[in-house]
């Protein structure tokens, strides 16, 4: 019995790390994604081509599978500043940023993110 104990301990723990990890990651990734959007000169985008664009430029490899994206990129878009909204359509989702939201306010709710 403290053998699973210990293991559910150690499974919350390396989730812990695992989420705070994506929080410290979102403040890279928020300058890649206005990065993206004002290269294109779009405002919105299909959300897998964003998915996609973001996984090849990521510069560390930790973190760049489709689906810890996909994590990392509602986590942004649960965030009260609305940068990112990730609209679902009848065929495809729809990711649109709000470029009047000011990067360093972004960064400053990730941070205060970090230290809860």
């Amino acid at each position: 019995m403290t053998t699973n104990v210990t293991n559910d301990k150690v499974l919350e723990t390396h989730e812990l790390q695992k989420e705070s990890a994506r929080w410290e990651s979102l403040l890279y990734l928020v300058g890649l994604i206005r990065g993206i959007y004002l290269s294109e000169k779009k405002v919105s985008m299909p959300y897998e081509q964003l998915v996609e664009k973001l996984c090849k430029k990521r510069k560390d490899q930790y973190l760049t599978t489709s689906y810890e994206m996909d994590q990392q990129l509602k986590l942004l878009e649960s965030l009260v500043c609305k940068f990112l909204t990730i609209k679902s359509g009848k065929t495809l989702k729809i990711a649109k940023i709000d470029l009047k939201v000011d990067v360093c306010h972004v960064k400053n709710e990730i941070l205060s993110h970090l230290q809860l």
